[in-house]
């Protein structure tokens, strides 16, 4: 599913973000990513997506190398892949329902499609009964979770969590990595990455440690 090897990603005039990452992660596996601010989680994960090329060494995602991409085809890659952000980046005046359908409306879904998967993934979520409502009227918890249908309402076959916690309270932190757990065993390949150890270690899953963008440490549990 996800190869790295040799994988190093220099900015220009910075120290390298990452430097020499190799790592395999299967088909169907759920696995943490964690490491200090700084650490290169987000580059590794933008790495993963084919929001970057790696400057030297191979990433190759669902069989596909990313540095040999051809731009026409990255558009196709990522909407496959499901991206969750510390914050959701909701459009305020759309409803929560038509935040959650954007992804159909722009792949030209029919209606009743759209409506289909839309109102099914808001059940997943616990969302349904706010379909109508806005962004500016739900807690950061619900918000949170509408950023989570919206990436999961095309199937993706990868989801990839950049700190999807980091604004909640360990309590709402916890209920969403369960949530994550869910879409697990629905068959996503689940990467997370967080800062916060100690809310991963209440979950048995293999943990990545990220430390000046290197790869020290692989855990599995």
């Amino acid at each position: 599913m996800i190869h790295l090897s040799n994988v190093t990603k220099r900015y220009s005039g910075k120290r390298d973000a990452l430097s020499e990452i190799t790592l395999h992660i299967d088909t169907g596996e759920m696995v943490f990513l964690t490491g200090h601010s700084g650490a290169g989680k987000s580059t590794l994960l933008k790495l993963i997506a084919a929001i970057e090329k790696p400057s030297t060494g191979e990433v190759i995602v669902n069989g596909q190398n990313i540095h040999r991409l051809k731009q026409h085809a990255v558009p196709r890659l990522r909407r496959q892949i499901g991206l969750i952000f510390q914050t959701p980046y909701l459009l305020r005046k759309q409803t929560v329902f038509e935040n959650v359908a954007l992804p159909l409306v722009i792949e030209g879904l029919r209606h009743k499609e759209i409506t289909s998967r839309t109102h099914a993934v808001l059940g997943q979520v616990g969302l349904l009964d706010l379909a109508k409502a806005f962004p500016d009227a739900l807690s950061c918890g619900e918000q949170q979770r509408v950023g989570i249908a919206r990436a999961i309402v095309t199937k993706p076959f990868l989801l990839l969590a950049d700190e999807p916690t980091g604004n909640l309270d360990p309590g709402l932190a916890e209920q969403m990595i369960r949530l994550f757990e869910c879409f697990n065993q629905m068959g996503m390949t689940t990467l997370i990455a967080s800062h916060n150890l100690a809310l991963l270690r209440q979950f048995k899953r293999r943990t990545l440690t990220l430390d000046a963008g290197r790869l020290c440490g692989d855990e599995k549990q």
